[in-house]
């Protein structure tokens, strides 16, 4: 599927549809504006509809899920000064229409991740840079379904940016997983819908994937490379509820390319590749 115009588009996260399709958040800047971009697309790929809104300011939507209630939860980020910006969150409906009359404003720096729990409250993780506008805070905001602001909680101090995704476990606690711009470290944290801290562990994989699997547990997938080999490939890992490593899987070799798609690809490709690796099956080179 291509989509797009002639400046700069981009499709920053994606949700399945209860049709089996996709509902892809992003930005767009090639229709004389800078605009939150909404695009349907089908089960075979076909662009079903999309939706563009905008005002003065340039925005765009960072996060994208779907809701208990029907439609999704987006968030967004909006620019109304040059290298400023405020985060929103906003309720649309399967066809992309808003169902909040305005959007929510976050308290916090950048929006990348979002989970709505099993009472139709929201957590959304991000950043909060301090005082130097270098550093800051992984946070925590908890919302009611309607948007209201419950709390906020710095979770942990982070030197550089820091870029997280997140997933409901069965348990009813939350998974984080994030990384920063200057540590070479990835961690994953579990924490209660009241933002305790359960268990907390880094690894010097990239991982770039994951999927909670049935029984609680946690399948990631990283790619890696080793310049002076020449050797490129991706590791599968399979962690129990509590973070222990069960077993690892390596596939090599692999083109730079290809092993970063695999690792970074489309959620269907991922989905793909965790089934297989679950089961702890060789996937097809």
């Amino acid at each position: 599927m291509t989509q797009g115009g002639t400046v700069f588009d981009k499709l920053d996260s994606a949700a399945e549809s209860a049709d089996g399709g996709l509902v892809m958040v992003g930005r767009t800047e090639s229709f004389e504006m800078c605009g939150f971009w909404i695009v349907k697309a089908d089960r075979e790929g076909r662009i079903v509809w999309q939706r563009i809104m905008a005002n003065d300011d340039c925005s765009q939507g960072d996060v994208i899920v779907p809701s208990r209630e029907g439609g999704f939860v987006v968030a967004g980020s909006i620019s109304p000064e040059l290298y400023e910006w405020d985060m929103f969150l906003l309720r649309i409906s399967e066809d992309g229409t808003p169902l909040w009359p305005n959007a929510i404003k976050l308290p916090q720096d950048y929006t990348t991740a979002l989970v709505e729990l099993a009472d139709g409250s929201l957590l959304a993780g991000g950043f909060l840079k301090d005082a130097d506008e270098e550093n800051g805070y992984l946070t925590l905001t908890s919302l009611d379904a309607s948007g209201n602001v419950l709390w906020q909680k710095g979770i942990r101090a982070v030197y550089g940016e820091a870029f997280m995704r997140t997933a409901a476990l069965p348990d009813g606690s939350v998974l984080f997983v994030f990384k920063t711009s200057r540590d070479q470290e990835t961690i994953l944290m579990v924490l209660d819908t009241g933002g305790n801290v359960l268990w907390s562990k880094g690894t010097d994989l990239p991982i770039q994937s994951f999927a909670v699997l049935p029984d609680g547990g946690i399948a990631t997938l990283a790619g890696w490379r080793d310049d002076m080999a020449g050797t490129h490939g991706i590791i599968a890992v399979r962690l129990d509820n509590d973070g222990n490593s069960i077993w690892q899987r390596t596939w090599l070799p692999f083109q730079t390319l290809e092993a970063r798609g695999v690792a970074l690809g489309d959620d269907l490709r991922t989905r793909a590749e965790i089934t297989c690796t679950s089961s702890g099956r060789r996937s097809p080179a």
